[in-house]
């Protein structure tokens, strides 16, 4: 499970980790649940964040 914000820089700079991670063990049955603490009024920001790193 993964804990994330838009704000949260070094949460987003772990993203790319996160994919490698997923990537490497997902054949496996292995899977990220992320969980982004944004607030309803961060959506754009959150959107935004999404489509960056993914």
């Amino acid at each position: 499970m993964d804990f994330w914000a838009s704000w949260c820089h070094p949460c987003r700079a772990e993203n790319p980790n996160m994919r490698k991670v997923l990537e490497k063990y997902e054949d496996n049955g292995f899977t990220i649940f992320g969980v982004s603490l944004d607030d309803k009024n961060h959506r754009q920001a959150w959107i935004n964040a999404t489509n960056k790193t993914g």
